[in-house]
């Protein structure tokens, strides 16, 4: 049989005999259903987005500072940077293609492109029906 091609698409190749992500191989002989769920992550980048925020009122409260000669209004503004920063939050949802086999349950894809997700799910139900 020769192998058929489901999707081949950023890393991650699906065909009748094989699924192929991030150079890891799963073997669909094995794999008797394949689901998706999410759960919802915090970004990394938010203690980026905190210390921006941070130098954005230092930089803020200097320039007001010194402009309008009130160092107390300069200081108050960085105050209220520094604590409106504490309410930063970045969250996202983080998707994931858990492959079923006899063994048991595994992650195979992980990413936040909820869409993506769903074309490697789809090419792993038609690969799975195809195998018969």
């Amino acid at each position: 049989m020769d192998e058929k091609i489901f999707l081949n698409e950023a890393g991650v190749k699906v065909t009748n005999t094989r699924a192929i992500v991030d150079g890891d191989t799963y073997s669909l002989a094995n794999v008797t259903s394949c689901k998706v769920r999410y759960t919802t992550e915090t970004d990394s980048g938010k203690n980026f987005l905190k210390n921006l925020a941070i130098i954005i009122a230092i930089l803020l409260g200097i320039f007001i500072g010194i402009t309008a000669k009130s160092f107390g209004m300069g200081i108050i503004i960085v105050i209220v940077g520094i604590i409106a920063s504490q309410f930063i939050k970045t969250k996202f949802n983080l998707y994931k293609v858990t492959l079923g086999s006899a063994s048991g349950e595994q992650d195979a894809v992980s990413n936040r492109d909820g869409d993506f997700v769903d074309r490697i799910k789809n090419a792993l139900d038609d690969a799975i029906v195809s195998r018969g």
